[in-house]
């Protein structure tokens, strides 16, 4: 393990588990809004989607978007995308994605993660990473953090970046706080860590030298 050990002290961290956050759920609404007819419309895509009729659930989705705030509208848009990538219309899906791109700084942090986790599933790393690197981590809650550090790690191991995908993953460590999800973390770290060659971590390395 000196390996490893190598790595911790050149980044002053510890490593975490890639915990992914469930984008799917209803927007919270109060009392007031429960019956509401938009309220009813995602009731029927969240249930179409849960029966994997994802082609209805894009569309339900897609009507919610067009009669929402922007806010919503871009959330509604993000799960619209989302559950279009699980069909066979891809230009449909990439249409949706361009659009969510053009607005990407009008975003709320939810449906940049949600935006981000897409275009890392089609393997667009320059445009995921891009996504990532516009969202303020100030204004994230705990859960949102941990993913977001979560994607980066993705983004930059897809990319070939298994120096700065290590970063991500150590700083995940401070974040995490279940023990299992810590362990899984710290698996995938030791994985990253075994790609990476002994003189790439020596270079690394601080000069702890004194003359």
């Amino acid at each position: 393990y000196h390996f490893i050990l190598k790595i911790f002290k050149t980044f002053s961290l510890a490593a975490l588990i890639l915990l992914s956050l469930s984008y799917c759920t209803a927007l919270p609404t109060n009392d007031d809004t429960q019956t509401s007819p938009s309220n009813q419309l995602l009731e029927k895509a969240q249930l179409a989607e849960a029966l994997n009729q994802y082609t209805q659930a894009s569309k339900l989705y897609l009507h919610l978007a067009n009669s929402q705030a922007s806010v919503n509208r871009e959330h509604y848009l993000s799960l619209a995308t989302s559950a279009s990538l699980k069909t066979d219309d891809s230009e449909l899906a990439n249409l949706l994605i361009n659009s969510l791109l053009d607005q990407n700084y009008h975003q709320t942090p939810t449906t940049q993660l949600l935006l981000s986790s897409i275009l890392l599933k089609q393997g667009k790393t320059d445009q995921a990473e891009s996504t990532l690197d516009s969202i303020n981590e100030k204004n994230l809650n705990h859960a949102q953090r941990l993913e977001l550090h979560t994607q980066r790690s993705s983004t930059f191991f897809q990319s070939g970046n298994l120096i700065e995908s290590v970063r991500e993953r150590i700083i995940l460590d401070t974040l995490i706080i279940q023990p299992s999800a810590r362990l899984e973390n710290q698996h995938r770290l030791v994985e990253t860590l075994s790609l990476i060659s002994n003189r790439a971590l020596d270079i690394l390395l601080p000069n702890t030298s004194y003359y």
